[in-house]
Order: C-alpha cells, then sequence, then structure tokens
C-alpha cells in the first residue's frame, strides 16, 4: 500500500473514531426512533462519508491505488 493511502486511511480512521465517540458521548444513538434525531444522525454521518472521501481523494490523488492482479496485460 502507498503511503499516502494509508496516511490518509489513518487520518480517516481518526476523524470517524472522533465523530462516533461524540455520537456516543451525547446519546443520540439512544433517541434514533425520533424523527428529529435520526435526521440528524443521517447527515452527521453523510457528512462524516464526505470528509472522508475528500481526505482520501486529496492525500491519495485521482489514482489511489490499484491491484497489480487487475492491470489490463497489453497484447504485443
Amino acid at each position: 500500500m502507498k503511503k499516502k493511502s494509508f496516511l490518509a486511511l489513518i487520518l480517516i480512521l481518526i476523524l470517524s473514531s472522533l465523530v462516533f465517540y461524540g455520537l456516543y458521548y451525547f446519546n443520540i444513538h439512544q433517541n434514533f426512533r425520533d424523527p428529529k434525531y435520526a435526521l440528524l444522525l443521517g447527515l452527521i454521518i453523510l457528512v462524516t462519508h464526505m470528509a472522508s472521501m475528500s481526505i482520501y481523494f486529496s492525500l491519495a490523488g485521482n489514482n489511489p491505488y490499484s491491484w497489480s492482479k487487475y492491470k489490463k496485460i497489453k497484447e504485443i
């Protein structure tokens, strides 16, 4: 794995841990049946996912990681 991809995954793990710790700290998981909390929780998770994707692609670039097994073989 490339160093930039590994760094991006570590940062995503830290961000996700902080967000989910905050959700747990404020006990939002106990009120998931309330529509206001359900919408808030969904929005927080969506924003966290979008931030994680932007972190990964900003650090790793447009072609972040490719498996060598799936590389196309050029015919001679």
